[in-house]
Order: C-alpha cells, then sequence, then structure tokens
C-alpha cells in the first residue's frame, strides 16, 4: 500500500460581496493512499493480478463565526422575504374589501366563475377577468397616444367601484 502527503490544497468557493474568496471551511492535510484489490467477487483465482485503487483521505475544518454570520445573513433575507409577502396579501385584502364594501353600498353585483351574480367576489377572480386587457402605445410625429384594448362594461364597473384613482390608471374618463 502506498501512500503520497499533500500540502493544503485550494478551494473553489463562490466569491463574496467584495471580490475576494470567502472559505467557511479549510482543507487540511490530505493524502493519497492506494490499495490492491482483485476484480470479481470472491476468493481470486491462482496468478491474478491485482489492480491498483487510489484514495484521497483529506481533513477539512470548518470556520464556526462564518458559518454563523452566513446562517444570520440568510436568515434576515427570509425575513425581509417574508415582510413583503405580508405587505402584499395586505394589499390585496384591503383592495378586495374596499370592492365587497362599494358593491354593498351600491346593491350591485358581479358574475362569479358560473355567471351567477356575487356580491362577495374574490380578487382573484377579479384579476383573472382582468387577465385579457392591453396597452397599446401609438407614437407618431405629433406625439404618444395611448389606448387600453378590450375593456368590458364589468371592467369598468370594477374600476367605477374601486375609485377615481383606478380610472385613471386605465384612462376612463367619468
Amino acid at each position: 500500500m502506498g501512500r503520497y502527503t499533500g500540502s493544503r490544497t485550494r478551494c473553489h468557493c463562490r466569491k463574496g460581496k467584495s471580490g475576494s474568496r470567502r472559505r467557511a471551511h479549510r482543507a487540511g492535510r490530505s493524502e493519497l493512499v492506494s490499495s490492491e484489490h482483485h476484480a470479481g467477487k470472491g476468493r481470486p483465482r491462482k496468478g491474478a493480478a491485482p489492480t491498483m485503487q487510489w484514495h484521497i483521505q483529506a481533513t477539512v475544518s470548518v470556520k464556526q463565526p462564518q458559518v454563523e454570520q452566513e446562517a444570520r445573513r440568510k436568515a434576515c433575507f427570509i425575513v425581509a422575504l417574508g415582510l413583503i409577502m405580508v405587505l402584499c396579501l395586505l394589499v390585496y385584502r384591503l383592495a378586495e374589501h374596499r370592492l365587497r364594501t362599494r358593491l354593498a353600498e351600491t346593491e350591485q353585483t358581479l358574475p362569479d366563475q358560473l355567471n351567477r351574480p356575487t356580491a362577495r367576489p374574490t380578487l382573484r377572480w377579479v384579476f383573472q377577468c382582468f387577465e385579457g386587457i392591453e396597452l397599446l402605445h401609438i407614437r407618431s410625429a405629433s406625439g404618444t397616444q395611448s389606448l387600453v384594448l378590450r375593456l368590458q362594461p364589468m371592467h369598468r364597473l370594477v374600476l367605477a367601484l374601486l375609485g377615481l384613482p383606478f380610472e385613471k390608471i386605465y384612462k376612463i374618463s367619468s
């Protein structure tokens, strides 16, 4: 059995923000170890030559402060994503509440997925109804004109119920 002892090797970790390599571990001593093996199962035949197999044995040490720092950074990222998600859900719920309140105040309904009238539509359904609307920009020598295409009466009703700022976005004159 042969042995080769090498020195520390380079680690190819991803680069940090400053451009330098940030390693959370360090490669220690490494050895190249050879061993003889016979092909096949069971006892080898008489005169069968063994084959040499080589293995690398190495030690790796972990830099615990760097690992903890990386874990904290990732935890902050997860918390920030969670806060953004909560904010999006809040805006979504407020818009749904506003639409349902205005429908109740005006005693109007919107069609649901089965085309039955409902006074409590989900905002998800309303968003799906708005999917086919497109904005067309026409540029000419005199200027740019924007047109909203495929706006149906139901879309106009929803925008009127949500209020003037929403009607301005879709350029609807009341």
